[in-house]
């Protein structure tokens, strides 16, 4: 049974599916808690950025094998330069990952922390608007090119 002390950090879940694709969002003892879900055995990723661009932003690429689930914290430079966070001199923003994959679907969660320092990672303030980009791959490799991308505009 939760104390009414962790039971007022919780706020009840945002989520959106589009394409497929389902991402769920809450806040949880100062972190942004995120589960992205789609219908496939490769990566899934989320992007946000309070413009609707892909240059800033920053991607949480995940993927399971092995039965292992990964969560790699990626900033865009442009389109088509991608580096992860840690590559570039900063502090990867994703901790406590966990996640499954059975048949054709990957379901991954991970916390992302809600002010992070750095140049890489934009402060998630609740409340506040982005845009969310959304992508999966048939493959485990994170080079590898979408099967599925959108984007949507959301709330923190």
């Amino acid at each position: 049974m939760m104390n009414a002390a962790c039971t007022a950090q919780v706020k009840e879940p945002h989520k959106i599916e589009k394409n497929g694709m389902q991402v769920e969002w809450k806040v949880v003892d100062g972190k942004l808690r995120v589960t992205m879900e789609a219908p496939t055995d490769g990566w899934v990723a989320i992007g946000l950025n309070p413009q609707n661009q892909l240059a800033g932003s920053s991607f949480m690429m995940g993927r399971v094998q092995d039965q292992k689930a990964e969560v790699v914290d990626f900033y865009t430079i442009q389109p088509g330069n991608v580096h992860p966070v840690i590559d570039l001199g900063g502090n990867s923003a994703v901790g406590s990952v966990s996640g499954w994959e059975e048949g054709r679907v990957s379901s991954i969660t991970f916390d992302l922390t809600l002010i992070p320092g750095g140049d890489f990672h934009h402060h998630l303030k609740p409340g506040s608007e982005f845009f969310m980009h959304m992508a999966f791959s048939q493959e485990h490799d994170f080079a590898h090119h979408s099967t599925m991308r959108t984007v949507v505009k959301i709330r923190i």
